[in-house]
Parts: structure tokens; C-alpha cells; sequence
């Protein structure tokens, strides 16, 4: 456990947690800031929703979900499907 004590037990949800060096944050802003300042070439912002992520690749196949796009296709009958999974 970390030591942190909370008024109700419905703060604690509000945590947010920095997926690179797992400190947590009482606030999504104080999140942001957190990333932006010690991690800004770590992760990659949607510019649509500000999603993070943690691989360029991830974020050109989400923002293809922003434009309507469906970026993976079967190769039996060309649907075309958002998630690979469902492509195969």
C-alpha cells in the first residue's frame, strides 16, 4: 500500500496513475502535467481526445478511428474491420 488516506472511499477511483514510472496523482491535470514535464518524448497525444500512448504506431492506428477509417482488412473478403482481432 502506499500510505495515502482518503476521506471517502469513492477519492480513491479518482486516482491517475503514470503507466511509465507508477507514481499517482490526486488529479487528471496534475497527471498531465506529471507527463508533459518528465516524460514528453515518451508518449504520444491523440490530437483529437489527448489519449496517450506509448507507441507511435498505437496512436496512428487509434487517430485512423477519428476519421471513420477501419484499418485492418480480411484477406478472404476485404471487410475492412477497426480492431485486427476481428479482421482475421
Amino acid at each position: 500500500m502506499c500510505g495515502k488516506t482518503f476521506a471517502h472511499p469513492s477519492d480513491i477511483s479518482e486516482l491517475h496513475d503514470c503507466q511509465k514510472c507508477h507514481l499517482t496523482f490526486p488529479s487528471l491535470e496534475d497527471h498531465w502535467k506529471h507527463i508533459q514535464e518528465c516524460h514528453p518524448k515518451e508518449f504520444h497525444q491523440c490530437p483529437e481526445c489527448n489519449k496517450m500512448f506509448t507507441n507511435p504506431v498505437l496512436l496512428e492506428k487509434h487517430i485512423a478511428v477519428h476519421a471513420g477509417g477501419t484499418p485492418y482488412s480480411c484477406k478472404l473478403c476485404q471487410k475492412s474491420y477497426l480492431r485486427e482481432r476481428d479482421s482475421l
